[in-house]
């Protein structure tokens, strides 16, 4: 019996512990690359969405600005109006004409901003009522004298406050719009930005407990695999000494017959010590008329892929004795599966051939 066979299902186990260690180191680095892919894009992604929202949100703070700008220079027209009814100075003439130039620029800065369909319609009849309502004050103060039909028309009931109340109503509508824009888009961003902030945080959780579960199975691998080791040693330590203890020797070598190893029995085998052979050529123990058909041998089981072969020749001892022995070779194997060395039992069966040979003899 080998100690290759006895070993060789342990030894299985450990390359299949090392194969999920390796699968799982790999699986850890190309699931935390895709994960740190996906976060990049994820968060990019929500980040964008932000930005989007965060800019609808000061869009919506700019139109609301330039709306209570128009609606305060409106208000400062209709001052400057009453002050030149009132007073008749035609200092009020510039200033009015300065007022309805800003008034216009402002709606034209509000309409190159809009983006609400309702509110450009909106803007659209806002900008009419104020043409007529500025036509209206340029007509005021470039008389002057107030005759009773332009009284009539400023009067409490006359057109001119129907016209302001047209602009009042339409700058209430135009602002509740705005705010319920400014209410929406808040709150998309707060949104966006919760979504981010829930994404980031599952992300995290999904991703920790994934790895956590990943390391605890590469723990469990390399923990069972220092077991199977484990049982290696200790199995290749007890079979050892059995070999040692049935009085035969063991040996491992490459495949040009280097010793790796030989065990302490070799000195009764050969009178040769381990010392003195460690590094050694099998070859060099082997009697010279059978040196050649020895390596063929080998040669052969190594070109075959013989798992197992039996051979019997004579080798000579440290003294220079000639003894016969039988060598039991088994081939051993790298992880790629390429054949590397051998491992072989040698039993001594110099009694047993002197005693073929006496009988031999006997009978002629």
């Amino acid at each position: 019996m080998s100690l290759v066979s006895n070993l060789d299902k342990s030894v299985k186990t450990i390359r299949i512990y090392k194969s999920r260690v390796q699968r799982g180191v790999l699986l850890v680095f190309i699931f935390a690359a895709l994960t740190i892919a996906l976060f990049v894009k994820m968060i990019s992604d929500t980040m964008a969405e932000s930005r989007n929202t965060e800019t609808l949100v000061n869009h919506t703070y700019e139109i609301i600005k330039y709306i209570e700008n128009l609606k305060s220079t409106v208000a400062e027209s209709e001052s400057m109006t009453h002050g030149y009814v009132a007073t008749g100075d035609t200092q009020w003439r510039n200033a009015l004409s300065a007022s309805h130039a800003k008034t216009i620029q402002l709606l034209q800065e509000v309409r190159q901003r809009l983006r609400d369909n309702t509110q450009q319609k909106r803007l659209s009849q806002l900008q009419e009522e104020l043409k007529q309502k500025m036509d209206f004050q340029q007509f005021l103060v470039a008389n002057d004298s107030i005759t009773a039909s332009v009284k009539e028309k400023v009067g409490y009931y006359g057109d001119e406050r129907h016209i302001s109340v047209t602009i009042n109503s339409l700058f209430d509508q135009f602002m509740a719009r705005q705010h319920q824009l400014l209410h929406q888009r808040s709150e998309a961003s707060v949104d966006a930005k919760n979504r981010a902030l829930a994404t980031t945080i599952i992300g995290t959780a999904l991703t920790f407990i994934f790895i956590l579960g990943t390391l605890w199975k590469l723990n469990r691998d390399i923990l069972l695999r220092k077991v199977a080791e484990e049982e290696i040693r200790v199995s290749e330590q007890k079979h050892r000494r059995l070999i040692e203890d049935a009085g035969v020797t063991l040996f491992t070598s490459d495949l040009k017959g280097i010793f790796s190893y030989v065990s302490a029995r070799c000195f009764e085998l050969t009178g040769y010590t381990v010392e003195e052979l460690a590094d050694e050529s099998f070859a060099n123990l082997v009697a010279a008329d059978w040196v050649e058909r020895v390596t063929d041998q080998y040669r052969q089981q190594v070109a075959n892929r013989q798992t197992e072969s039996d051979l019997e020749f004579p080798i000579i001892t440290k003294t220079g004795r000639r003894k016969w022995v039988e060598q039991h070779a088994v081939l051993l194997y790298s992880e790629e599966g390429q054949p590397h060395g051998f491992q072989c039992v040698v039993k001594d069966i110099n009694a047993k051939k002197e005693a073929e040979e006496k009988l031999k003899k006997s009978e002629e």
